[in-house]
């Protein structure tokens, strides 16, 4: 083989290995955030799963509380229209869209919707029919005026006396399947009985289709009930990327070979010290932070065409390398705030729990939650709503320790990881940082009236302890972060079960 083609060869053959090089670590990225993917898309379906289960529970407990009282009873009995009517107003709420009563003939006495629809006889409607045998009826109901998700039962006078029954009812509409999704980039598809109902129509093309298991009771059961989830602009953003690195990269490295062709027989000591260069950077022996300076001492002649060479490597090295940081940044951290995303803080609380186990070094989670976060979007917009995560996580981030790990956990949920700190010292942190958001100004003017803090964060803190794994460790906090929502936001809840807030 001869001198030219011993050149040639060698310098294009480092270029060919990092184009291989970044196909591979760029496919696994690119895989590592697809799986990463699936798995949101199976925590997405099972949270549909149980705000629609939410709703059948919230239509169950209005019905039986309505049922068992001995007003309404009195009422249905005395076919007392103004007294059923504001009794069931009470209970209609954002998902409970009309509670009904009826007499022993199943005829309408009050309707929540219409203060003034009664007398209809809706004795052959089957959970109306149900009821009037004394019989609890849950699940669809189809009509002309669509398709509602039904409790119906007796009402029973004295808890002996049947008087006759009540309904309360969900309309299941396009805007109630997008509720039940919130801010996830999906939509919902149910058919009853030929009806096709959607949450909304995107124009893009579905990525996946995973089927729902909704529970129906009594009523119809669905034809088809699935979730469309669509492409992630995180996986097409790093698509795009490896493929102009990969397209950048095989043009230098045919436009190298050419170079090295032409001008190899006049500048052969400086193309030798090339070749000899990018040998030892594709074998690994140069770090590729040190190649600008290194390149500089091989060719301190500037103007030299080697050292223009060797200069614009250096610079296509620089730029692999930013890219690389790049396209590891891009599958790590949230594009909005700055933190861990909940993939990465998922690697780093799986092997905190490892070295928990092996070593029974304490650790703490503290799931936070942003009090009333919709009512900062919808009073201010979504940009201020962004805003306000990014300063809440910028305060946090002062207030923590080095060691400690943060990450944007969902829309408005933070997750913090700290080492080495116990159930006492967590408890501390929680309410400090609980302390910090609550004094700083984050929205530009007063919220609506709210029974509930606007703008403040809510914590649920959980230690480790042997045994645990991220899931068990996860469900505690998440469960004692719930405990703080409802008991009235604005606070610090831990185990086991100290409750701390700012009243």
């Amino acid at each position: 083989m001869n001198l030219m083609v011993r050149v040639t060869t060698a310098a294009v053959l480092p270029f060919l290995f990092f184009l291989v090089v970044v196909a591979v670590l760029s496919n696994r990225i690119i895989r590592t955030e697809r799986t990463s993917l699936q798995r949101e898309d199976e925590i997405t379906l099972s949270r549909v799963e149980e705000r629609f289960q939410g709703i059948t529970v919230d239509l169950a407990t209005s019905g039986a509380i309505l049922a068992q009282n001995d007003d309404t009873a009195r009422a249905v009995s005395n076919r007392n229209h103004r007294t059923l009517y504001r009794w069931s107003r009470l209970f209609q709420s954002s998902s409970i869209s009309w509670v009904m009563f009826f007499d022993t003939d199943g005829v309408v006495l009050s309707r929540s919707d219409d203060e003034y629809s009664f007398s209809q006889d809706l004795s052959t409607v089957a959970p109306v029919a149900a009821a009037l045998q004394r019989e609890r009826f849950q699940g669809l109901l189809v009509t002309e005026d669509g398709v509602f998700l039904v409790d119906a039962r007796p009402v029973l006078l004295y808890g002996e006396v049947f008087v006759g029954g009540v309904m309360t009812a969900a309309n299941v509409t396009g805007e109630f399947l997008a509720s039940l999704s919130k801010d996830a980039d999906i939509s919902i598809e149910l058919v009853v009985e030929g009806r096709r109902i959607v949450s909304n129509h995107p124009s893009r093309t579905p990525r996946a289709r995973l089927p729902l298991k909704l529970s129906t009771g009594d009523g119809p059961t669905p034809q088809r009930a699935e979730i469309v989830f669509y492409p992630s602009q995180n996986v097409q953003d790093l698509v795009g990327l490896q493929r102009q690195l990969l397209v950048v990269m095989s043009l230098l490295s045919l436009v190298t070979a050419g170079l090295v062709v032409v001008i190899v027989r006049t500048y052969l000591r400086p193309y030798t010290d090339l070749v000899r260069e990018l040998l030892l950077l594709a074998r690994g022996r140069v770090p590729y932070e040190s190649v600008p300076r290194r390149f500089e001492q091989v060719f301190p002649d500037s103007n030299h065409e080697a050292a223009i060479i060797a200069s614009a490597v250096a610079d296509f090295v620089q730029t692999i390398h930013t890219n690389m940081i790049a396209l590891e940044r891009l599958s790590t951290t949230d594009p909005l705030t700055g933190l861990s995303n909940r993939r990465h803080m998922e690697d780093i609380l799986e092997a905190e729990c490892s070295r928990a186990e092996r070593y029974s070094t304490p650790f703490a989670v503290l799931l936070t939650d942003i009090d009333n976060f919709k009512t900062i979007n919808d009073t201010f917009g979504h940009q201020t709503g962004d805003t306000v995560l990014v300063r809440i996580a910028d305060r946090m981030k002062e207030l923590i320790r080095e060691t400690d790990t943060i990450a944007r956990w969902g829309g408005e949920e933070f997750l913090l990881l700290s080492p080495e700190r116990d159930l006492n010292g967590a408890v501390a942190l929680a309410e400090k940082l609980r302390q910090a958001i609550d004094d700083t100004q984050l929205l530009p003017g007063p919220v609506p009236a709210e029974p509930h803090p606007v703008g403040t964060a809510s914590f649920g803190v959980a230690v480790w302890k042997p045994g645990d794994g991220p899931e068990s460790l996860l469900r505690r906090a998440d469960a004692l972060l719930y405990t703080a929502k409802r008991s009235g936001r604005n606070r610090v809840v831990s185990e086991p079960s100290v409750m701390r807030s700012d009243k």
